[in-house]
């Protein structure tokens, strides 16, 4: 053989060994010889993807056995290139094809992360259920990845939930589910919180950031049992513009706790909504937390914007639940399909749109002349200035709570400084300030009353009304104790339109 055909076959055997070990032929596509990652180069390729393999199976082993997660007979480990005209990999290994619930047949590789620091070593999982280009897959053997279209289906696992409920905010997660909107959205208005039902959908599988943990991707319903999900929005509860503000004296004792606390009705039980507005919920699990707007007495002073959540549902078969909110051990409660609020207590903040009016009123003194025999005296029953500035309907007072079905409170409190009911001389009857409707005169609740705030239970149909200020009560001086009634009266009209 001569020296021009032994230099012409020795090139062309440096030649082919390098489209081989690199990106040659579409027989050597899947093949590499010399690993470098991170500028080091693997000392034992096929160890390292030994290893990487190992640890695929073992972390899967326990899915795979229950038939929850799927592997082709000839799953394997691989380098990637970093592109088809590349010679590099990626500083990653990537175990696949798996197959699991939730994730389609492109989403099937594992990649496991590398450290180059000194010596090349496998790292830790770094993300699961990828999506890779197999074209660019390659090992020290050639061996082609298998097929993911060619593994079976998982096995959705079964959910251990039955008869749950719990909320989560939309924006934390996916949530997994098709959500139609309700052609009429479903509200309910407590003191503390405001409830719309915006959407739903269903489902014949539970995702599994409600199920918890780091288990499946997705759950199939625990027997009997279906999944329903829907889109919530939580936003501030009906105004309690009440100007002598939260921390005043009740006339009957402490100021009622007007926290609203959500639970799911279906098929005669209650179910806990776990989650918490606040987002904070124990690791894992939700049970540590019952879904609960917090408002220890009115006015709430957590004002909260709008937030939206996802109330994700395993109920019985064919029951159509529904959402409902207690406070101070009353409920209120809405179909979640939408519909209407029924409650044994008022219902008038979901009812009606207009709940309040500005008023623009001064009380004016009303001296009364009171004879004592030889004395004659006048007494001013107007110590300090008193002024209107809003009334407004609602169903649940302060002091005595819940207004009954089918009523209203009517709040009207008094600012700067309000009447003295007793100044020593004279003494104040409580119904210095009646309200006169069409139907008669309604006295203050004197157990519903607040210190510088009167209130009075009207018709939840309630619009329009007069208030009357006529100054009457008794006085003693210096002897026997004599009533007392102003001629005139001041009247403020008052009109709230329902809306």
């Amino acid at each position: 053989m001569s020296v021009d055909r032994v230099r012409t076959s020795a090139l062309l055997a440096v030649v082919m060994a390098g489209l081989i070990a690199g990106c040659g032929g579409e027989d050597g596509k899947h093949q590499v010889e010399s690993v470098i990652i991170g500028g080091s180069q693997v000392t034992d390729p096929v160890a390292l993807l030994n290893e990487a393999h190992t640890q695929f199976i073992s972390a899967n082993q326990g899915a795979i056995d229950a038939r929850s997660a799927t592997v082709a007979s000839d799953t394997s480990c691989f380098f990637r290139r970093e592109s088809a005209r590349s010679t590099a990999v990626v500083p990653k290994v990537f175990c696949g094809p798996i197959r699991r619930p939730g994730a389609d047949e492109d989403h099937s590789w594992d990649a496991y992360g590398t450290d180059s620091s000194s010596e090349v070593t496998l790292g830790s999982l770094e993300q699961p259920a990828s999506a890779v280009d197999i074209s660019l897959l390659v090992r020290p053997d050639g061996k082609s990845p298998a097929d993911a279209s060619t593994v079976a289906a998982p096995l959705v696992p079964q959910s251990t939930l039955k008869d749950y409920a719990v909320m989560r905010p939309e924006s934390e997660q996916q949530s997994g589910f098709e959500l139609t909107n309700l052609a009429i959205p479903a509200r309910l208005v407590t003191p503390s919180a405001t409830i719309s039902v915006l959407a739903q959908a269903t489902s014949d599988v539970l995702p599994g950031w409600v199920e918890g943990g780091t288990g499946a991707a997705a759950y199939r319903p625990a027997d009997g049992q279906e999944i329903r999900a829907y889109r919530v929005t939580i936003e501030p509860g009906s105004p309690y513009p009440d100007p002598n503000g939260s921390g005043r004296s009740a006339a009957a004792g402490s100021a009622k706790d007007a926290s609203t606390t959500l639970s799911v009705s279906v098929g005669g039980q209650r179910l806990v909504v776990h989650g918490s507005p606040d987002d904070s919920h124990t690791s894992g699990s939700f049970e540590a937390k019952t879904f609960t707007v917090t408002c220890a007495s009115l006015p709430c002073s957590d004002k909260a914007d709008r937030r939206t959540y996802v109330l994700v549902t395993s109920i019985a078969k064919g029951k159509a639940p529904s959402l409902t909110a207690t406070v101070d051990g009353q409920s209120l409660s809405m179909p979640l399909a939408g519909g209407a609020v029924s409650s044994a207590v008022s219902t008038v903040g979901s009812a009606r749109k207009n709940m309040q009016q500005q008023v623009r009123a001064s009380l004016a003194t009303q001296p009364v002349p009171v004879d004592f025999g030889s004395s004659y005296g006048v007494i001013d029953t107007k110590v300090d200035p008193a002024t209107i500035s809003t009334v407004f309907l609602t169903a649940f007072d302060s002091a005595k709570g819940w207004a009954p079905s089918g009523k209203a409170w009517l709040e009207v409190p008094l600012n700067e400084g309000g009447l003295h009911p007793d100044s020593g001389l004279w003494k104040l009857d409580p119904d210095v300030i009646t309200l006169k409707t069409a139907t008669g005169t309604v006295a203050p609740d004197a157990d519903a009353e607040q210190v510088g705030t009167y209130a009075y239970l009207v018709p939840d149909t309630f619009t329009t009304g007069t208030l009357v200020y006529q100054a009457h009560g008794t006085a003693s001086y210096g002897g026997p104790t004599k009533p007392f009634k102003a001629k005139t009266s001041q009247q403020i009209p008052i009109s709230i339109p329902a809306g």
